[in-house]
């Protein structure tokens, strides 16, 4: 079980995972090497935010405390500058935590806290005077004249305060954590204080903080002329910390070691094994250079753990995932960018275009510093490294990008980007496992699952589910005793989208590709009555002879002297099909289906031996007047589908596709052929009555051999 993030420090040495307890050992044997009961001493504890220095001022506090019969017992109070609003509110709180660590009886004592006492109320309007910021005691100058008569000079209570503690002879450390979140007046008015009271004989101060975030703190309160200067600030503070120690940044074994017992992987030997295959080498050096605290990494740890709970194992790509996480954790606002870019990302392009080589124009490789405004140069390469790894096509500013768009589950790929942005599978989105499941019923002759995915949601949805379907199934080779089963379950989920979804349409064209392709593959140990069944559900719809059509090699079947047992019986059978579809098709003159499929039924018959058989049955037709020869001949006129949903038709200015006719109308002398041609037609009509027009004066003498 991974632990839980808390962000709090750690109290005691044993409690140490970062090899953390010697330096505080060091720190503490240096303070009491330091201390001198005559003098003052400011140490710091330098080191960024989260990097663990309160849990080093435990340790070293933990150090200073034990039992050594030769030195003084060290008192250790916490200064909170966070608990004062003003000047006056930090003296009363440095005075209650001095206070609380000396002796709490004894009149030595008792005279060192009155003594405290009188140094804190005259320390109060000196510190709200002195430059750099800081407020006057909100009381009238009448109050404090009479005030400054009743009290000693600060320089003879400083004095006596001081004899007295030195005769306690008891060595304290004010220990002031997190200085770095003070406000600018704050923190100033807590240097202040320091300065003011810290040289107090025999107590020491301890100030943890991040350097740069105090120095530029430091550089806006200070007044002109030095405001804003961050030398000059870096110098203020050096004058007030006289020892300074810096917490060690985690070593790479540090961050892999505390990712491995705080990252949520399910398998982490698979994670490993992903890396590894990508490139492992430079995947470490990125989580190293980018979680350098450990509140990074553990930050980092429950971002992912969250990740983690809308998503399943198979639902995602292990390594794109983890860098998504380190992404957001470390760069929000250039992951809040990332759907902006979408397409630029994925292929690595822009919409810019350049001619290379004197070929067409292609996209300018896409500017990532677009993503990464407002970041340092160092975040800013931190980040672009991050997302090299996840968008392999993201090439520098004169590299030509590859072409790599659609990985299985990659956050490259355009239909998993989305999931990757939310952590989570949208309503929109179709599970992976879902799929997957359905598939592997399929495989085991139960299609329900399967064809129930495209008979509900979007448009979209379903294009989804054709897509990821494919490649579950290319991910290995379908045994040879199931590819019967999933071309039933192709061929039936084709038959639920063919109403909304012509096979002429994207959606139709690729589940028809598909099931051609399973066709192509069906063993020579299939039998015709089991491929029959398969094929079945598409039995009463055209769009069976638009996918046989794509079959390789299916269309020399008859002077083939190589055909499989099955094929004979299938290829038959369809003829006859092909026959009966024709029929029904003309028979049902304007009501007929707009769709195309009745050519592929034409193609078909007439391509494998059906030619007469065809002819017989359109004569009976025409002759028993159900339908006309104008009739017919609207069928021959092309329409031209342009990609979308739903599908844009339209007539097609190469309106004719007489050699079918010909095929099916053999006598040419009806008086309908010396109708003149409309000279006005309205192409994006496909309607019955409109292709009758477009078909006029089109076929006339085109009998003739």
């Amino acid at each position: 079980m991974t632990p839980q993030w808390t962000d709090l420090p750690r109290e005691r040495a044993v409690e140490d995972e970062l090899d953390r307890a010697p330096l505080g050992v060091r720190i503490a044997a240096r303070i009491q090497d330091v201390h001198d009961p005559n003098q003052s001493v400011v140490f710091g504890l330098v080191g960024p935010w989260g990097s663990g220095k309160t849990s080093l001022i435990n340790f070293a506090s933990e150090a200073l405390k034990s039992n050594d019969p030769e030195r003084p017992v060290w008192q250790i109070a916490e200064f909170s500058p966070w608990a004062a609003s003003d000047t006056e509110g930090l003296l009363q709180e440095f005075y209650s935590a001095l206070s609380s660590v000396l002796p709490d009886s004894g009149r030595a004592a008792e005279k060192a806290k009155a003594a405290l006492a009188t140094v804190v109320e005259i320390a109060a309007p000196l510190a709200a005077g002195l430059p750099y910021g800081g407020r006057f005691l909100q009381s009238s100058a009448e109050t404090f004249a009479k005030e400054l008569k009743s009290r000693p000079t600060w320089k003879r209570a400083f004095a006596k305060a001081s004899g007295l503690l030195r005769e306690l002879n008891t060595p304290v450390l004010l220990v002031v954590d997190d200085v770095d979140r003070l406000q600018p007046d704050e923190l100033m008015a807590l240097l202040k204080v320091v300065r003011l009271l810290g040289r107090f004989p025999g107590v020491d101060y301890l100030l943890a903080y991040d350097h740069d975030s105090v120095v530029r703190i430091v550089s806006r309160a200070l007044v002109n002329p030095h405001e804003g200067d961050t030398d000059f600030a870096a110098q203020f503070i050096e004058k007030i910390v006289q020892y300074p120690f810096d917490v060690p940044p985690l070593r790479r074994d540090q961050v892999l070691e505390r990712l491995s017992t705080r990252v949520a992987w399910p398998a982490p030997e698979a994670s490993l094994a992903a890396f590894t295959t990508r490139g492992w080498n430079q995947f470490e050096k990125v989580f190293a250079a980018i979680l350098t605290t450990p509140r990074a990494v553990d930050r980092y740890a429950e971002q992912h753990r969250i990740a983690r709970l809308a998503l399943e194992e198979g639902e995602f790509d292990t390594v794109d995932l983890d860098l998504a996480v380190l992404l957001r954790a470390r760069f929000p606002t250039v992951f809040s960018r990332l759907h902006l870019y979408k397409d630029e990302l994925i292929s690595g392009r822009s919409q810019e275009t350049r001619i290379t080589d004197g070929k067409r124009p292609e996209g300018l490789p896409f500017g990532v510093s677009l993503l990464t405004t407002g970041l340092g140069v160092a975040e800013s390469e931190q980040a672009v490294r991050i997302l090299k790894l996840i968008f392999p096509n993201l090439k520098d500013k004169d590299e030509i990008s590859g072409r790599n768009r659609n990985i299985a589950r990659r956050f490259a790929h355009t239909d998993y980007f989305e999931r990757y942005l939310a952590s989570e599978i949208s309503p929109r989105d179709i599970s992976d496992t879902q799929v997957r499941t359905a598939v592997r019923e399929a495989l085991a002759g139960e299609r329900t699952t399967f064809v129930s995915l495209f008979a509900q949601g979007t448009h979209s949805q379903r294009e989804l589910v054709a897509t990821k379907a494919k490649e579950v199934i290319d991910e290995e080779p379908v045994p040879r005793d199931q590819r019967v089963a999933l071309l039933g379950a192709v061929a039936e989920a084709l038959a639920v989208i063919e109403p909304s979804n012509p096979a002429h349409s994207s959606l139709g064209m690729r589940m028809a590709s598909w099931a051609s392709s399973l066709v192509a593959t069906l063993p020579g140990e299939a039998t015709s009555a089991s491929v029959r069944l398969a094929l079945t559900p598409l039995a009463s719809s055209g769009v069976i002879f638009a996918m046989m059509l794509q079959v390789p090699d299916w269309d020399r079947l008859p002077e083939s002297s190589d055909i499989i047992g099955w094929q004979t019986g299938i290829d038959h059978w369809l003829v006859q099909a092909g026959v009966e579809y024709v029929s029904s098709h003309l028979s049902q003159g304007d009501q007929a289906s707009e769709d195309p499929h009745f050519l592929s039924a034409v193609y078909f018959v007439t391509g494998h031996g059906g030619t007469e058989s065809a002819q017989a049955a359109v004569r009976g037709i025409l002759d028993s007047k159900q339908a006309t020869v104008e009739d017919l001949a609207a069928r021959f006129v092309s329409v031209h589908g342009y990609s979308g949903f739903p599908t844009k038709w339209m007539i097609a200015h190469d309106s004719s596709v007489y050699e079918g006719l010909r095929d099916l109308l053999p006598i040419w002398d009806d008086p309908w052929f010396d109708i003149p041609p409309e000279k006005v037609l309205d192409r994006d009509d496909v309607s019955w009555p409109n292709r009758r027009r477009a078909a006029r004066g089109r076929f006339a003498d085109r009998g003739a051999d």
